[in-house]
């Protein structure tokens, strides 16, 4: 057994050996970082300045030979310490670094004698001389001095707020940690109206997300600079007025999740238009088309944005507006699609792989041919097209699965019922939400057909604020079902026609029973139907206010 007094010297040995070969890298460090500058203050015609740097010590060739010779040694150096400790000093607890307290860009009430100091510091900062390069100042000293107080004057500056456009205060943590700090600049970024166009300086940029700025309104006009960029991740971005020119030229980029139609829509000075997705054929998961509405000429430039060529996208959204949260009526005009004529998605065919689409906020919407090839398609939301009066064959579609149909006012019928097969009805769908249809009254137009329609594996059954909706096929499956805002009579019809068909034998499949049923607003409702006991498998009925 060794003493406590030996380990500690053999700790103490190798703690030596370790500093003295982080010495040695540091010393490497500063030769490089001195021969960097010496480079850059050499002068002299270039010619010259080439013939000499070749034959001096500063030939890139034998430079690099010389500084990997010296970078080896002092590795070796440490990787010889590291294997001749003696002791575990993975044993040894870690100790607790105590995170400094965050600063801020506000001043002191008081501060005394730095005027000096603060106009050296403002001199540099709005120096022309610096052009558009990166300027960086360090304040060094001890602790207590005063540097954060000296950022402080600086940044409050009237001159310097005068001279820059966009100004952010950012606290480095003593862990410092690149990706951190620059998720703490784009945070610092909400509120502002636009991203800093020195942001292109970044050339190997490749992932940028902005969430939640919703109050930003421009991204960098020269983005195409950013060559290597692949993710540009835009959520909550509202606000935004346009796409910059020249995005289609970033073809690497494989996530673009927003792509904002420019409110003036012309070859404007500001705004790419759709074609600017022409050639951005390694999209994939998500897209986002926002603001379809102020687009001119539909059919070119619906064309012009070439989805049907992006086979990696799974998930399309297209919208002609932004919400009821961010549309402002005074927007909603002569040219509002809403308020005219109807609309073709016919120019806007998606690849045949696209799984998610929704269409929200167009209107008069006039459905295309292609929606009845999407065959793997799993879900589809038709939301907010108002006066969409008519709907293609929706009821063939091998793989969907959900089904939303929401806040179309003028929607009679879902489908004509005509060349209707009950095999090929809907066998994949699972979830259904009929949501804000008052004028809603069955699912087919034609009841002249003999045969019920039945869903085949519905599970959950989501019906609100349809109330006129009498006439549904049948849910031999559904386990789960909620009716909001609906009359007596939708209530008890849905109930008979889902006790009828679990009692019939006239069925092939083995129904399951309902579980689950929530009831709310249900007009002139002053005790449950009988009928729901006959529904002996329900475990829970829920009744709103």
């Amino acid at each position: 057994m060794q003493s406590s007094s030996t380990r500690r010297s053999i700790k103490s040995n190798w703690v030596d050996s370790l500093k003295d070969a982080f010495y040695d890298a540091d010393d490497l460090l500063d030769e490089f970082s001195t021969d960097v500058l010496v480079k850059r203050m050499m002068t002299g015609n270039k010619m010259v300045k080439e013939v000499r740097l070749f034959f001096s010590s500063s030939n890139p060739f034998v430079y690099g030979l010389k500084m990997a010779h010296k970078i080896g040694k002092v590795r070796s150096k440490l990787d010889e310490t590291v294997a001749n400790r003696k002791f575990h000093l993975d044993e040894i607890a870690a100790p607790m670094v105590e995170e400094r307290e965050q600063t801020h860009s506000s001043l002191p009430l008081v501060v005394v004698g730095r005027e000096d100091d603060k106009k050296k510091i403002i001199d540099f900062l709005l120096s022309s001389s610096y052009g558009e390069n990166v300027s960086i100042i360090s304040i060094v000293g001890v602790g207590g001095l005063g540097k954060t107080t000296l950022a402080q004057l600086a940044y409050n500056d009237v001159r310097v707020k005068s001279y820059f456009e966009l100004k952010m205060w950012v606290c480095i943590s003593e862990n410092f940690d690149v990706k951190i700090v620059v998720e703490k600049i784009l945070e610092s970024l909400d509120g502002i109206e636009f991203l800093p166009d020195s942001i292109i300086k970044l050339q190997n940029l490749q992932i940028l997300r902005l969430v939640n700025c919703e109050r930003l309104k421009q991204l960098p006009k020269h983005i195409k600079k950013l060559v290597n960029l692949q993710q540009l991740f835009l959520k909550g971005c509202v606000s935004l007025t346009h796409m910059p020119h020249g995005i289609g030229q970033l073809t690497s980029i494989e996530n673009l999740s927003l792509f904002m139609v420019d409110k003036d829509n012309s070859v404007s000075k500001h705004g790419g238009a759709l074609s600017e997705l022409s050639n951005l054929n390694n999209l994939r998961d998500m897209l986002r088309i926002m603001n379809l509405r102020y687009v001119k000429n539909p059919t070119s430039e619906f064309e012009a944005a070439n989805l049907k060529e992006k086979q990696l996208i799974q998930s399309l959204r297209l919208s002609w507006k932004l919400g009821p949260r961010y549309d402002n009526d005074s927007d909603s005009g002569p040219d509002d699609v809403e308020n005219d004529g109807e609309m073709s998605l016919e120019e806007l065919r998606p690849h045949l792989n696209l799984k998610w689409l929704i269409v929200f906020g167009c209107g008069r919407l006039l459905f295309p041919s292609w929606i009845s090839s999407l065959t793997n398609l799993v879900e589809l939301q038709i939301d907010n097209c108002k006066k969409c009066q008519h709907f293609p064959p929706l009821d063939q579609f091998p793989s969907l699965k959900h089904l939303t149909i929401e806040n179309l006012t003028d929607l009679e019928y879902i489908e004509s019922g005509i060349n209707c097969d009950n095999a090929l009805f809907f066998p994949s769908l699972v979830k259904l939400w009929l949501i804000n249809c008052p004028n809603l009254k069955g699912w087919r137009r034609d009841t002249s057909t003999p045969q019920l329609l039945q869903f085949h594996c519905l599970d959950y059954l989501d019906i609100r604020s349809c109330p006129n909706l009498t006439s549904m096929p049948l849910i031999p499956s559904v386990q789960r079902l909620v009716l909001i805002n609906a009359s007596k009579k939708s209530l008890e019809d849905i109930l008979k026609m889902k006790i009828s068909v679990s009692q019939s034998t006239s069925y092939s499949i083995s129904s399951s029973q309902l579980k689950f049923l929530y009831i709310e607003g249900i007009e002139d409702l002053e005790v449950l139907p009988e009928d729901l006991w006959h529904l002996t498998s329900l475990e829970s009925c829920h009744q709103g206010l």
